[in-house]
């Protein structure tokens, strides 16, 4: 900090601060439509320091067991597979800095206005933290076909191999559903998958006449169970818009456009120490600092390759 308050500018704080003059009303660019962060399950890990290596334990379903036991004959029973996962944690945080003499210059309190700024920040760039760990996915759903004539293709082995042919439409969601069920993919709550569009997939998407039957059945019975950027459910998936994460398009291509379909337990967030907000004044109170930090880290918690089980679907293409 004290490195930073060294190279400020005087200059620099009239010409970019003395301008609130003219106004009273700040303005801001508008927040991005954040999705993922709030979607990862939270295993609190309070004592863990940035870099250190945290573990999770997950459990895969026991065998069925739907033959019958003989009489007299002792009941099978097996021991629970327990596999883990490992998430590392590290420090994130940002911050602005301002002098005394931009704050008199401003005539009022500029802490409320920059506080705001750090919130945006902080909201949005751990939003991009956590949706990287959800495109990770190994498993991933290929439009191919042609209009009217749709077909995909869902890879499973970690890599995805097929172009797309074509933008997403409703048909895609109609068959990926028949995969899910058949892999017994448990629904992100209970009754669903979720799917989170970019707002060009969600624009191909509603090109097609196949989904105007997207309903709305929350939006005015239930608000309270909405999740921000939520337009709809259909076909055994609710529909969620961002803007902040995913690709415009599948792949290198021009196809339109990335979709990440999650179920249940998807990511896990291992939280060391959720974000803060602090200020810091120096050099005789001349240079202030409002920063946010936080320490943790996301982790994909189901990989096909090795439990044989996967919560993320990733629309993606070569």
């Amino acid at each position: 900090m004290a490195d930073n308050a060294r190279m400020m500018s005087y200059t620099d704080d009239v010409t970019n601060l003395a301008k609130e003059i003219m106004s009273h009303r700040i303005r801001m660019n508008n927040m991005a439509e954040t999705v993922f962060r709030s979607q990862a399950r939270a295993e609190d890990r309070f004592g863990a320091h940035a870099g250190q290596s945290v573990t999770i334990e997950k459990y895969k379903k026991l065998d069925q067991n739907s033959t019958a036991i003989p009489e007299l004959t002792a009941m099978q029973v097996s021991s629970p597979q327990i596999n883990e996962k490992n998430i590392t944690v590290q420090e994130y945080g940002g911050g602005v800095v301002y002098s005394r003499k931009a704050k008199n210059i401003a005539e009022y309190m500029l802490d409320e206005k920059l506080q705001r700024l750090i919130e945006i920040n902080s909201t949005e760039s751990m939003d991009t933290v956590a949706g990287t760990e959800y495109r990770t996915a190994d498993v991933f759903w290929i439009p191919t076909g042609t209009a009217g004539a749709e077909t995909g293709t869902l890879d499973t082995d970690g890599t995805v191999s097929t172009a797309a042919t074509r933008n997403v439409s409703a048909q895609d969601f109609r068959l990926l559903s028949a995969h899910l069920k058949a892999n017994k993919i448990s629904k992100y709550d209970g009754s669903r998958w979720l799917a989170i569009m970019s707002p060009f997939a969600e624009s191909a998407l509603f090109t097609d006449v196949g989904a105007n039957g997207v309903l709305e059945q929350y939006k005015y019975d239930m608000p309270e169970v909405l999740i921000k950027g939520e337009i709809g459910t259909s076909w055994g998936f609710r529909f969620i818009t961002e803007n902040n994460v995913l690709s415009s398009t599948l792949g290198t291509g021009t196809k339109q456009g990335e979709i990440i379909v999650i179920g249940d337990d998807a990511v896990a967030e291992a939280l060391v120490e959720p974000e803060t907000v602090a200020v810091d004044m120096w050099n005789f109170k001349r240079f202030f600092g409002i920063a946010w930090m936080a320490t943790t880290g996301f982790g994909k918690v189901w990989t096909y390759s090795t439990d044989d089980n996967f919560q993320i679907v990733r629309f993606w293409s070569t």
